[in-house]
């Protein structure tokens, strides 16, 4: 008969506990790994597109910048970042928690918005599950849903008006509709590959403790269904305020044409920014310059644009935004923690 030994218990204790430590520690060795791999593979890229156009050129361009409208692309990219989160608060609104208010919700959209700058794909966005996790006593299971709902909708906005970019950019129905189907096998493929589905299994299973995924599926399924049934002004009011922030986007994108003295028509760049909103949802881009940039650069030649002034205009972008950032992290934030906790 075996019998209890109280040092030898302690003993094993001691050994799981510290098992679990180095499980823990690997896991995250591992994951900071692959962090500084992607942005190692983000940097290459950059510097490689910098030395295929010419550091000069690069330079030359930037140093070309019209002064006079650098603050209107700051206060337009501000005022598209303060946007951002009403898409989706206008859906969160029909499933208010006591403790969760609007105001608490947009400051804590807005502050993993600007996470998503410095994490890969699209983990900043979805970063607030964890801090609503951490900081509130709240069912978080239908803020993911609609969380998912409202990228569906702005992935149902940009499919809509990049086929009309496809049209436009190679002027060719039948070219452009082969290219356009092409792009959604693509994209559809990398959406439904192990990867992203073994990530999503993950998310069920820790985050929302449900270990059969076929159920999890189906739970988001019925809730979506539901969810368009019964609010349908909600999910018109997403769609008009992705538009809206499109809109501010591709305003943007012409000041900045503009600052680099070249006139370059709206309504390209409003489709154009559509499309690179599809690649930006593909779960396999890095961290500041990636597989969206690249697109951008080749996207706007088909409209006359040349690599070193769209190249410049992504840096000048990336500079502002993560200016705003720091500004938003060092000076904003502290002061409105109290609002999200």
């Amino acid at each position: 008969m075996l019998r209890y030994n109280p040092s030898l218990q302690k003993e094993l204790s001691r050994n799981i506990l510290k098992s679990f430590e180095i499980v823990l520690c690997m896991a995250l060795i591992k994951r900071t790994i692959i962090r500084v791999v992607q942005l190692l593979v983000s940097a290459l890229l950059f510097a490689g597109i910098i030395f295929y156009i010419g550091p000069s050129v690069i330079y030359q361009t930037l140093t070309s910048v019209n002064i006079f409208y650098l603050p209107f692309i700051f206060l337009l990219l501000l005022l598209s970042i303060l946007f951002t989160p009403f898409s989706l608060l206008v859906l969160y609104r029909n499933i208010t928690y006591p403790n969760l208010s609007l105001r608490r919700l947009y400051n804590l959209r807005l502050m993993t918005s600007f996470l998503g700058l410095f994490t890969p794909g699209r983990l900043g966005d979805f970063s607030i599950l964890l801090f609503l996790k951490k900081q509130y006593h709240v069912n978080i299971l239908p803020i993911f849903y609609i969380l998912m709902l409202d990228k569906s909708l702005t992935l149902l906005h940009a499919l809509f008006f990049s086929f009309l970019g496809f049209i436009i950019l190679f002027q060719h129905f039948t070219i452009a509709f082969y290219i356009f189907l092409t792009f959604l096998i693509v994209f559809f493929l990398g959406v439904s590959s192990t990867f992203f589905l073994k990530k999503l299994r993950t998310v069920s299973s820790r985050l929302f403790h449900i270990k059969r995924f076929d159920l999890f599926l189906s739970t988001l399924a019925s809730f979506s269904k539901k969810f368009l049934l019964s609010n349908h002004s909600s999910v018109y009011a997403n769609f008009f305020l992705t538009f809206i922030n499109n809109l501010l986007t591709a305003t943007i994108a012409k000041v900045t044409f503009a600052s680099l003295s070249l006139d370059v028509p709206f309504v390209p760049i409003f489709l154009i920014n559509n499309i690179l909103t599809i690649t930006s949802l593909i779960p396999f881009g890095f961290s500041g310059f990636g597989l969206k940039e690249i697109s951008s650069i080749y996207l706007y030649t088909r409209i006359g644009v040349a690599p070193d002034i769209t190249t410049t205009s992504i840096i000048i972008f990336l500079f502002f935004r993560c200016t705003i950032a720091f500004i938003y992290f060092v000076f904003i934030y502290p002061r409105t923690r109290d609002t999200t906790q």
